[in-house]
């Protein structure tokens, strides 16, 4: 077997051996053609390194530096979520779990209890019933409290319990006791306990299952209020559910009453309230009244009845006032012409009185001259001041003249679809009217609106549109639609004394415009005007018209010059130039009443120099008077005389070196520090290594914490400087400060504004206490305590119990979030933990399984249903398990039967038929009737194998979803689906014939009549020629229906006549006159005349500019009617064209060049053409040679141009190298054993597998 293996291994290696080695090549080794430098990062376990990294194969293909910082090491930092983690409390250790914050190393190291962080804030107590006064504080961490009691004249003893006794009676589940309850601090106890009484239920409504209405009894589950236990079920009484919504109190003589609202189904009901019969008395004087005297006596302060009453001596009855009473209803005022009646009301009390009045009679004025109208003759008409009516006395003799009666006007108004028509006569003089003439509804009578127009009427052409009828909205079908211009007065200028005024119009629907002209008045409105004088006219009187510039008799004033120029100094005109005091300048002037201007050369104003003032003596001149120049601020030094000049100080030279750099020498500047002259001296010579760094690539930015890396470069002679380190640096700012105690360290908190890294500063301790009495209470543990503390922090001094004081002892409290806590179920029991409120005390105590608590209170109703009588299921309160309990005989509705709804099912090809019974309530089912299989009644599913369209019909295949038969049928073709909006006019309609409203399929694309047009019933007519005994006739050229008979001639009488219309005349054709032809026979019995045309109305032509490309056109004028030239226009030259410069186009090595040129900037029009020049010649470069990889080819050789890039001699291709395969090696994978053979050179694996 061995040699088996050998020989097929020689074998393989001998076709291995065969093959060139491009026939092993799978891959393509990376040429790193895209490199760059990059930083990787310091690690716990590797130091900051700069390499280079490959971005095609995104590989590090070398280390350039790896000395930049060390490796960080591990930062382990606390982590709680890891396993074991537990953390330390004031009491007990803890374990810390770790985690390394830059990998995943972990591990964990013991933690020391933290003990107790008393707060600061100490609490004064005062005693209660079993703590001595004191102060307490407590633990910021674990909440646990201790309290010191006072000494001295602060100490106070517990004051001990005062007990109030209360006795409990038994119930039904509680034992009775009797309560000892602490007034001061709520502590109690009981004692003298009596048996609970098992029988003392107190039954109430636990729970409605079915509430009671206002009509229908409810259902209700009645517990005991004590214990709760079931008491079973009972009905609840219909009743109304009362609210009070209204109460009137009772009187001593007056009934009151209460109303009630039902507040479910809202009626109402009251109750009386019986009157008290007991009056409030009241010793009281009745004054007189009208028909009484006055009295004095009893008198009820509620109702007002009198008791007994005694007259007051000499007192009588005032009697009645009466006043005259307008708003009783009774009351009608007297008019002229009839009486009225005046109703009185007596002030003091309801007496009333009625008296009849007389009619007053008119009271006619003067009267007037009433001319005769449509009833009235003429006269004196007279009017009544009081009522305005009034009344003509007709005159007689010379001055009479008799009524002149009505003249009527009758409008029509027509019936409509929905109403009768009449006719109103309307006096056109004094208005009277009246309707008359009634016709009934006719029910054609439609007022016809547009519904849907289909076809725009435009200024030339009608319409179409779909009616409908606006009164009764009937459809009325299609109808034309007139034409007409919808003109709008856009713009307008009035005529004056002599111009033309117009107004322009714009067609609002097709934008055609037309003018109108208002002619010129030809009247100047003159009015006296004065003109005042001005610069070279003397001032003026006269006529002048107030439209135009026309005037009239315009005279000087006596004694009136012309003002002559006001010139102005105008600093604004740019020749204006302000003289100095050196040099002479240029006034401009501008008259301030009109436009003229002039000018004036101005001489230099010469320097204007002050006093002076001392000047100390400097390093270079001796001391002075200083003059200054007033207007210009230019100086000069008046030297002193000799023997009070202060020489010359000499300078005060300071220098600074500037050393030498890599590109320039040193040298040192000496500065005057008093006058800042300078000079530069010791110079020296360049310093090739003195150079500035400069960062010029950051690789790695600094942060607060650790340094950054950049690529440095000199500033000043751009040398490669390497690769450095930037330095680390924090910005702090205090966030935070809390001040040294005695024994406490104060700290100061810092946040750094860049990385928001944080750092502290400790304030040590003061070390001296701030010592006061203080009280703590008692603990658990330990009596209240009294003595010395610091205010500072937990240092205390002779610390002492309070005599008297004891420890509190625990306070359990159950603890449910213990993890041992186990809750108590209705059927297992549990394990309580309890936890001491005061302190981290902690007991356990198991518990028994609770039992079944059933919540019947909140049990819910059940409705019957076919089969189970209604009734309520119950839920546990404690684990929600349920059960069914039914209500006692006679409460709730019993089980209600099936309801079967029966539906036949058909026999099928492949089922038997049956009847099905299902019950509409619960679903129960059953069949029955079964029938046999009908083989011709198949359930077919069709599916399209050609879809039906509007043009065409489809084909479905049906197969029997029961026998799976086959067979094909036709469906029916699609109706045509139509854009409304799309319906257009197909054929227009005509005297005889309806047009045509056709629309397009959306989807076919078929042209289809869709609704039709009315003919219009007008006719188009053409003459029938006359004969040698008939006239001529007339018939329609559409439909031929004669229009008119042609009759025998001289046979006419001419019974029937027709109007030819006139004819405008126009400005380019003349008009015609009205004529007359008989309707008959056509006989002509009035010609028509001829008129005159009528005269062009002008409309001015606007010159055209001209430009430089194009002639122009004078002003022309045309008739704005007819479009007339009535003066032609005449052409004008073109203008000069305006030079622009073409830039001209340097020439390259890849492109031709252009010599400058010129265009017209105004035309484009090229003036000066652009001449084409050589390009340059290339400027060749070496191209760098690419190595050959195993699979890739290289190159040498070969030139480019290094401007353009074009290659000018192509390299020569290097085959490619072709791998370099070592000793050949065994190994398996998924599909079996192979040996295989690695390049040496690219790494790259070949294998075969060995069958």
């Amino acid at each position: 077997m061995k040699r088996k293996v050998l020989a097929s291994f020689l074998a393989l290696m001998m076709v291995f051996s065969m093959l060139p080695t491009s026939a092993f090549a799978a891959e393509t080794e990376c040429a790193h053609e895209h490199t760059e430098e990059e930083v990787r990062e310091a690690t716990c376990t590797t130091p900051q390194r700069v390499v280079l990294h490959c971005h095609d194969c995104e590989q590090d293909i070398k280390i350039l530096q790896d000395d930049l910082s060390p490796a960080l090491g591990h930062d382990m930092v606390v982590d709680e979520t890891l396993p074991g983690y537990k953390a330390a409390t004031c009491t007990e250790g803890g374990l810390d779990t770790r985690k390394c914050s830059r990998c995943d190393v972990t591990d964990s190291v013991e933690s020391a209890p933290l003990g107790h962080k008393w707060s600061e804030k100490e609490v004064v107590k005062e005693a209660d019933c079993v703590n001595p006064a004191g102060v307490e504080r407590t633990c910021e961490r674990c909440g646990e409290t201790e309290r010191v009691p006072f000494e001295g004249e602060l100490a106070e003893p517990a004051l001990g319990h005062v007990f109030e006794e209360k006795v409990v009676a038994p119930t039904c589940k509680d034992e009775g006791y009797t309560l000892h309850e602490c007034s001061r601090c709520g502590y109690s106890y009981k004692d003298a306990v009596v048996p609970a009484d098992s029988s003392a239920h107190t039954p109430v409504v636990g729970k409605v299952l079915r509430p009671a209405t206002c009509t229908a009894e409810g259902i209700a589950h009645y517990v005991c209020e004590v214990c709760g236990v079931s008491l079973g079920y009972k009905t609840i009484p219909a009743d109304h559910v009362w609210e009070e919504s209204g109460r009137e109190d009772a009187t001593c003589g007056k009934d009151g009453k209460v109303t009630y609202l039902c507040s479910v189904c809202g009626e109402t009901k009251e109750e009386t309230v019986p009157a008290t019969g007991e009056h409030t008395w009241e010793e009281k004087t009745v004054d007189a009244t009208c028909t009484e005297p006055a009295k004095v006596g009893k008198v009820c302060s509620v109702c007002g009845e009198e008791g007994e009453m005694e007259i007051v001596e000499g007192s009588k009855p005032t009697g009645h006032k009466l006043v005259l009473d307008t708003d009783n209803k009774n009351y009608k005022a007297a008019t002229c012409e009839e009486g009225g009646l005046d109703t009185f009301k007596c002030e003091n009390c309801d007496y009333t009185e009625e008296k009849p009045t007389e009619a007053l009679g008119h009271k006619w004025n003067e009267g007037e001259d009433q001319a005769a109208d449509c009833v009235n003759p003429a006269g004196a008409k007279y009017t009544c001041t009081v009522c305005g009516a009034t009344k003509v006395d007709p005159y007689e003799g010379e001055l009479a003249k008799p009524a002149e009666g009505h003249k009527y006007e009758k409008v029509v108004t027509p019936a409509t679809c929905k109403e009768g028509g009449y006719t109103t006569y309307t006096c056109s003089v004094c208005g009277d009217s009246y309707k008359d003439d009634e016709t009934p509804v006719d029910e054609n009578a439609h007022e016809a609106k547009i519904a849907k127009v289909l076809k725009d009427a435009t200024c030339t052409t009608k319409g179409i549109a779909k009616y409908t009828c606006a009164i009764c909205g009937k459809d009325l079908g299609y109808k034309t639609t007139e034409t007409s211009h919808d003109w709008k007065e856009v713009e307008r200028t009035d005529a004056t004394c002599g111009k033309d005024g117009k107004v322009s119009y714009v067609c609002t629907k097709c934008e055609d415009t037309k003018e109108e002209t208002i002619p010129a008045t030809g009247e100047h409105d003159l009015e006296e005007v004065f003109r005042d004088a001005t610069c070279t006219e003397p001032a003026m009187v006269g006529k002048a018209c107030k439209n135009c510039d026309y005037t009239e008799e315009m005279e000087p004033v006596e004694g009136s010059e012309a003002l002559g120029h006001d010139f102005v100094l105008d600093t604004e005109n740019e020749k204006y130039v302000a003289a100095t005091c050196e040099e002479g300048g240029l006034d401009t002037f501008k008259c301030s009443r009109c436009e003229e201007t002039k000018e004036e050369p101005t001489e230099a104003l010469g320097h204007k120099w002050d006093d002076g003032v001392h000047q100390d003596a400097t390093c270079e001149n001796a001391s002075g008077v200083l003059h200054t120049c007033e207007i210009c601020q230019k100086t000069y030094v008046e030297a002193y005389p000799d023997g009070i000049a202060e020489p010359a100080l000499g300078h005060k030279y300071e220098k600074v070196v500037t050393p030498a750099t890599c590109k320039e020498g040193g040298y040192t500047t000496y500065t005057c520090s008093v006058c800042g002259d300078s000079y530069k001296d010791d110079e020296t010579p360049v310093d090739e290594n003195a150079h500035e760094a400069k960062i010029a690539k950051v690789l790695k930015d600094a942060t607060c914490t650790t340094k950054g890396i950049a690529k440095y470069t000199c500033a000043i002679c751009g040398k490669d400087l390497g690769y450095k380190t930037t330095e680390t640096s924090h910005d702090w700012k205090e966030v935070e400060r809390t001040d040294a105690t005695c024994g406490k360290d104060g700290k100061v908190s810092y946040v750094c504004t860049k990385c928001e890294d944080t750092k502290e500063e400790t304030i040590p301790a003061t070390g001296e206490h701030d010592l006061e009495e203080v009280f703590r209470d008692a603990t658990c543990t330990e009596p209240a305590m009294v003595g010395k503390a610091c205010k500072n922090c937990d240092y205390t001094e002779e610390m002492e119990p309070v005599e008297g004081s004891e420890a509190l002892g625990h306070d359990f409290v159950l603890d449910t979030e213990n993890e041992k806590y186990v809750a108590a179920t209705c059927e297992e029991g549990g394990l309580d933990t309890f936890k001491c409120s005061r302190c981290d005390e902690t007991k356990e105590e198991p518990t028994e399984a609770l039992g079944h608590k059933w919540d019947e209170e909140n049990a819910v109703n059940v409705p019957a249903d076919c089969l189970h009588d209604e009734h309520m299921l119950v839920k546990c309160a404690n684990c929600n398990e349920t059960k069914e309990v039914a209500y006692p005989d006679g409460v709730g509705e019993k089980a209600l039967g099936h309801d079967y709804v029966e539906t036949v099912v058909e026999a099928t090809c492949s089922a038997k038929g049956y009847t099905l019974h299902v019950c509409s309530r619960c679903e129960d089912s059953f069949t029955d009737n079964v029938t046999e299989i009908n083989p011709e009644n198949h359930v077919w599913k069709a599916t399209s194998i050609k879809d039906a369209t509007c043009s065409a019909t489809g084909v479905e295949k049906r197969v029997c979803e029961a026998c799976g038969k086959i067979t094909y049928a036709v469906s029916e073709k699609l109706p045509h689906t139509f854009d409304e909006e799309a319906e257009i006019v197909t054929k227009e309609p005509t005297c005889a014939d309806a047009g045509e409203i056709s629309n397009t399929c959306t989807v076919c694309g078929e042209t289809v009549v869709v609704a039709a047009v009315p003919a219009t019933g007008e006719h188009t007519p053409v003459e029938i020629p006359a004969t040698d005994t008939m006239t001529a006739g007339l018939k329609c050229s559409v439909c031929g229906k004669i229009l008119r008979e042609p009759v025998e001639k001289g046979s006419c009488e001419h019974a029937n006549t027709v109007v030819i219309p006139a004819v405008d005349a126009t400005c380019t054709s003349t008009g015609l006159t009205a004529g007359l032809e008989c309707a008959d026979c056509g006989a002509l019995l009035v010609p028509q005349e001829q008129t005159e045309k009528l005269a062009h109305t002008e409309e001015v032509i606007p010159a055209v500019a001209a430009t430089c490309s194009a002639t122009g056109l004078t002003e022309g004028k045309k008739c704005s009617v007819c479009g007339e030239v009535l003066v032609a226009q005449e052409q004008t030259e073109k203008l000069a064209h305006t030079e622009e410069v073409i830039p001209a186009v340097a020439a390259t090595c890849s492109a031709n060049g252009l010599t400058e040129g010129k265009k017209c900037s105004v035309c484009g029009e090229v003036l000066v053409a652009q001449e084409q020049t050589e390009k340059l010649a290339h400027t060749p470069v070496a191209i760098a040679d690419v190595a050959p990889s195993c699979t890739t080819a290289g190159s040498h050789g070969g030139e480019k141009c290094s401007v353009c890039g074009a290659i000018l001699s192509a390299p020569e291709v290097v085959a490619p190298a072709g791998h370099q395969y070592g000793d050949a090696f065994y190994g398996s994978d998924e599909q079996g054993s192979y040996v295989g053979w690695k390049c040496t050179v690219c790494g790259h694996e070949t294998k075969t597998y060995l069958s």
